[in-house]
């Protein structure tokens, strides 16, 4: 993985195409049984199934909070094969043929569980996949239950190539601006206080501070956004669609998302001009 960070400085596209889970999803409400050695039957279960376009609140809900998702993974021979998705609604258990491989957040012993955040997942793969089922967990007490976002399938190195790809080029120009005002300052005190070494050292330090300052304003963008699409920011519609944060029609269509309680949650189906609900 060292080696695949290094190369991401120099190709930050994956080098083999991450495969899209598109196709062949399936789903079944409730919760599994377990058997005696507390295995889920359903991580294992080949009947009862019934297909969906995509992991993601399938029809007749009903109120239930609990679903469980399948897919029969490609027939592809991938080293260091790891599985990412961008985000879940709202807690998962991911079983391979019936092995536990990944868990995000506990459930206890009704099935049930607490909201974690909704961070991106890499799950780790054994490299034996190839034609068998993964199957899915989830609960969720929110209006969305399921998957979220990109579902692909690669390498770790590839992964990590993709996800830090995003922000390469503001990376490198960050590290690049410390180490030239490093040897500026250091130009300063060797020349006896030539000021042009100084000044061109204050230059790169302010570049750097101006890059820290644009991954932060960006994230508070971002947690601006996912609150005024649910309204609840006074002057959500004006100030968000002034800026460039939002299009109108996003905050009229998002904003009935919230818990199935009835209280609210931050929607991440809102948009913007860089894409729709995240930056991954």
């Amino acid at each position: 993985m060292g080696m695949c960070l290094v190369g991401v400085a120099v190709d930050a596209a994956p080098s083999h195409p991450l495969i899209p889970l598109e196709g062949g999803w399936e789903y079944r409400w409730g919760d599994s049984p377990f058997d005696e050695s507390d295995v889920p039957l359903w991580a294992v279960e080949v009947r009862g199934w019934n297909a969906i376009d995509y992991p993601s609140n399938p029809p007749d809900r009903d109120g239930r909070k609990n679903v469980w998702y399948r897919i029969r993974l490609p027939d592809e021979r991938i080293r260091d094969p790891r599985l990412y998705i961008t985000s879940v609604d709202i807690i998962v258990q991911i079983y391979l043929q019936g092995e536990l491989i990944y868990s995000f957040g506990e459930f206890d012993e009704s099935g049930r569980g607490s909201f974690r955040g909704w961070p991106w997942h890499l799950v780790s793969l054994p490299e034996d996949f190839a034609g068998r089922y993964l199957r899915f967990r989830i609960f969720s007490d929110y209006r969305d239950i399921g998957l979220w976002g990109n579902i692909l399938l690669g390498s770790g190195c590839d992964q990590m190539k993709r996800i830090f790809g995003r922000d390469i080029v503001r990376m490198i120009i960050g590290i690049l601006s410390l180490a030239i005002c490093f040897i500026f300052a250091v130009l300063f005190f060797l020349n006896r206080g030539d000021r042009s070494s100084l000044y061109l050292s204050l230059i790169t330090f302010g570049l750097w501070v101006a890059i820290l300052a644009l991954f932060v304003i960006m994230a508070a963008l971002a947690v601006y956004g996912m609150l005024a699409a649910n309204s609840l920011l006074p002057w959500s519609d004006d100030v968000t669609y002034l800026i460039g944060l939002t299009r109108p029609r996003s905050l009229r269509e998002t904003a009935s998302k919230g818990r199935m309680d009835g209280s609210w949650h931050c929607s991440r189906d809102w948009s913007a001009p860089w894409g729709s609900g995240g930056f991954l």
